[in-house]
């Protein structure tokens, strides 16, 4: 299932102000591809996430999964497309402390019904499409950071989203383990065929993409190179 924006304007209200988050901004993501959104601190990015997350509405344009026009639905209605149709990888791993890795992933779950077993399942195999299987067990106090953040992708995929969204993944990754992660979002992207879109501040790890879009000032400028080596001050 695609993601398609077109024309999308989203603005806030500062004071007597009304601060401009995002300027008719168009993107189509395929399933199968990852897109990677780089730009500034305060550039619209994460605005754009919510708003094709459906977690705030736009002020106009129109926002689409698979051809569906999402614009205009209730509150209830944006709720039940989010957790039937889209997963959500945040920058901290958020996990919580008292629950295993497979658990982390059941809780996705735990309101949706369906057999146990089938859930439990289900669980174990995305653990282990993240390389995490022998780790399944493990609290968040056993893993390392790299290893907390590919349990957050796996219970990203949980509901099995047809788009992925996923925010600042290797902020607060080394070198290595950030490559791991995007690595392993860039397999689970084509072999799922989801439409992921990654936005990242680090772009070392660009190749990963297969296209790359800057925000400036609210405005998506499509078609940046997908480079694979750092930019000076790239990385945060």
């Amino acid at each position: 299932m695609s993601l398609n924006l077109s024309h999308v304007t989203l603005t806030y209200q500062d004071g007597e102000d009304r601060l401009v988050a995002l300027d008719d901004v168009s993107l189509t993501v395929r399933p199968g591809d990852m897109v990677g959104i780089i730009g500034p601190s305060g550039s619209g990015k994460s605005s754009l996430l919510a708003v094709a997350g459906l977690l705030i509405p736009a002020d106009s344009g129109l926002v689409e999964l698979g051809g569906r026009d999402m614009t205009g639905l209730t509150s209830a209605q944006r709720t039940a497309v989010r957790g039937a149709e889209l997963g959500f990888v945040f920058q901290q791993s958020n996990l919580l402390p008292s629950l295993t890795a497979v658990e982390q992933l059941l809780m996705v779950t735990h309101m949706t019904g369906g057999k146990p077993a089938k859930r439990r399942e289900r669980a174990r195999d995305l653990l282990a499409d993240v390389g995490l299987a022998d780790q399944a067990h493990k609290r968040p106090h056993q893993l390392s950071g790299g290893q907390r953040q590919r349990v957050s992708i796996a219970r990203g995929l949980m509901n099995d989203p047809s788009v992925l969204l996923v925010d600042e993944p290797t902020s607060a990754l080394d070198h290595d383990r950030g490559g791991r992660v995007m690595a392993q979002l860039a397999e689970l992207t084509k072999t799922r065929g989801v439409a992921s879109v990654v936005v990242t501040h680090d772009t070392v790890h660009l190749g990963h993409m297969d296209a790359v879009h800057r925000m400036e000032d609210g405005v998506l400028h499509a078609d940046e190179p997908a480079v694979a080596t750092a930019l000076p001050g790239s990385i945060r």
